[in-house]
């Protein structure tokens, strides 16, 4: 099977993304068929984009501020900090992907 996303103008003329699957059909004459599926998901990557704008902005505006600034869940967990507050409290930051985890020196 093959999964892809394809882009495909939409009857507005907008592209849109189309998440496609791909796979064989075997006749009973032997001759082989392809069968597929398709599914419409320009809003939810458009949503996906938006929200990592969202994400890049925040952190640029929290790293940007003098004060140091941290996060906790509502059982007082830590979840993260500007860099301000890291280097303060000795904490650095490692980057791997689009992850980001905070580890104590």
């Amino acid at each position: 099977m093959l999964e892809t996303i394809e882009q495909v103008p939409g009857a507005d003329g907008r592209m849109r993304q189309w998440l496609v699957q791909k796979f064989p059909l075997l006749r009973t004459d032997q001759r082989t068929w392809v069968g597929g599926t398709a599914v419409d998901v320009t809003d939810r990557h458009e949503a996906e984009a938006a929200l990592k704008a969202s994400q890049q902005m925040l952190r640029i505006v929290l790293d940007s501020i003098p004060q140091g600034v941290f996060w906790k869940d509502r059982d007082s967990r830590f979840l993260g900090c500007n860099r301000v507050a890291a280097r303060k409290r000795r904490i650095r930051f490692a980057r791997r992907g689009d992850r980001q985890r905070l580890t104590a020196n």
